[in-house]
């Protein structure tokens, strides 16, 4: 009993501080960088119908998001504050979520300690959390929808009716794409779940329907009034170092292998070091992944029910775009969404290695170390800007 009350009393320290971080990076009111810039020059244009279409400048935003973006803020004349506010909400309710599925996916609550560790420690997850582009909603949706799949194991049993917020959850969850591009990657995945568990439990036959057809008719829609103006030559062209080369096994491998790399490193932010650092956690994520994804799929029937599975799945998805050059295979901050499951991954990787102590103590330390040196860091550059913007704190 009082492990857990230790690892609670961690969870909510980890909390506190990521609040503190967000916050810290949000009251700095930094100025808007190119594409925030963009964004805002579509939001001072007058009416709401012009965003369904092309936006000029050139932008790819979700546009349901950017008109609630532009009705939070227009009262404020578009103030940093405002147009951000969406933003930072969306990221501290993911860390939220996340830090609920780490809890009731790890059999060890201090694999759910280390995963959150490294949320509250990487400098992009408070940077987002105040940056106009929609990334924290990317993270939010993806995580919401991890939730329910969740929910959906229990529908393994043929005794289980559902409940009154499972057809509204289900009728609501497909909403999200309107807010988040990533959102497609799971869009599909609790029709697929409903469908598996036909067999079992007739009682899901409503939910199915529900789910389908709302998630057809919001495709649809996204896609007339949204996602063909936003799939241009012109992203293509900006990403095209992050798809994955066909042209030979040389070129496959070099970026298979720079994208696996930016998957695990890119959240710590411009250090050069500190990256090379993080690449020791490589490894441990491809083994972790490997592992664990296929088994607990292949445990669950193939049903989509528990972080491993999800994890391996949303890493196929990324890799087939990134062949076919339909999006990037680890695009950075487009793949903001996926950060959360290496971290679980990495964390379940060296939990594996308890067996072997000479291995797991130091492989945990540096672990731990690591990512203690990261949240400083973390403090330190929102801190200096702040003090760049607004002088002395005291």
């Amino acid at each position: 009993m009082m492990i857990l009350k230790r690892e609670l009393k961690l969870i909510i320290v980890l909390s506190v501080i990521f609040v503190g971080l967000c916050s810290l990076h949000y009251f700095t009111r930094r100025p808007y960088w190119l594409d925030e810039s963009f964004v805002i020059k579509n939001l001072f244009k007058p009416g709401y119908l012009r965003y369904f279409g092309v936006l000029d400048p050139l932008q790819s935003f979700p546009r349901l998001h950017l008109i609630l973006i532009k009705f939070i803020s227009a009262p404020y004349g578009f103030d940093y504050m405002a147009t951000r506010l969406l933003s930072y909400v969306f990221m501290l309710s993911a860390y939220f979520v996340w830090g609920r599925l780490y809890w009731k996916n790890s059999v060890n609550r201090w694999l759910a300690v280390l995963s959150l560790l490294a949320i509250t420690a990487l400098f992009k997850f408070s940077y987002y959390a105040s940056e106009l582009k929609p990334y924290s909603m990317d993270m939010l949706a993806v995580a919401l929808y991890t939730l329910y799949l969740q929910r959906q194991k229990r529908f393994d049993s043929p005794q289980i009716r559902a409940q009154l917020k499972d057809y509204v959850i289900v009728a609501t969850l497909p909403l999200l794409t309107f807010f988040s591009y990533a959102s497609l990657f799971v869009l599909w995945t609790v029709s697929y779940n409903f469908i598996l568990l036909l067999k079992r439990n007739k009682n899901v036959r409503s939910l199915l329907i529900l789910n389908s057809i709302v998630s057809i008719v919001s495709f649809i829609i996204f896609y007339f009034i949204d996602l063909r103006y936003s799939i241009t030559d012109a992203g293509k062209n900006y990403w095209s170092s992050y798809f994955l080369c066909s042209d030979s096994f040389l070129c496959f491998m070099d970026t298979f292998g720079e994208g696996v790399k930016r998957l695990v490193v890119f959240w710590v932010g411009e250090s050069d070091t500190m990256k090379v650092v993080a690449s020791g956690l490589i490894p441990i994520f491809i083994f972790s992944l490997f592992g664990y994804g296929p088994k607990q799929w292949w445990r669950d029937r193939f049903r989509l029910f528990h972080i491993d599975t999800l994890s391996f799945v949303l890493f196929l998805e990324l890799f087939v775009l990134g062949i076919l050059n339909l999006y990037p295979f680890t695009g950075e901050r487009l793949t903001l969404f996926y950060a959360p499951f290496v971290f679980h991954m990495v964390s379940k990787g060296i939990d594996a290695l308890k067996k072997f102590a000479w291995c797991y103590w130091p492989l945990l330390y540096y672990y731990v170390i690591y990512y203690l040196i990261c949240m400083i860091r973390t403090f330190s550059s929102h801190f200096q800007v702040y003090r760049h913007f607004h002088g002395s704190v005291f």
